[in-house]
């Protein structure tokens, strides 16, 4: 759920939101449910776009859009 990769990633929702409807963040699985299922692969993917922009990377300079 986004809220766990919120809270393991520092990061807020709205964040996590945003990169995933820009294409930063690929779609995440989803259980039979239909609970979206983040895993390590997530985890890392997303805190290495938050410190690109932490590190001043605009997302246009980070996607190469």
């Amino acid at each position: 759920m986004r809220a766990e990769l919120a809270l393991w990633t520092d990061s807020n929702l709205e964040t996590i939101r945003n990169h995933e409807k820009i294409g930063m963040m690929p779609e995440p699985p989803r259980t039979a449910t239909g609970y979206r299922s983040y895993g390590d692969t997530q985890v890392a993917r997303l805190r290495f776009i938050l410190l690109g922009r932490e590190l001043g990377f605009s997302i246009e300079e980070f996607c190469g859009l």
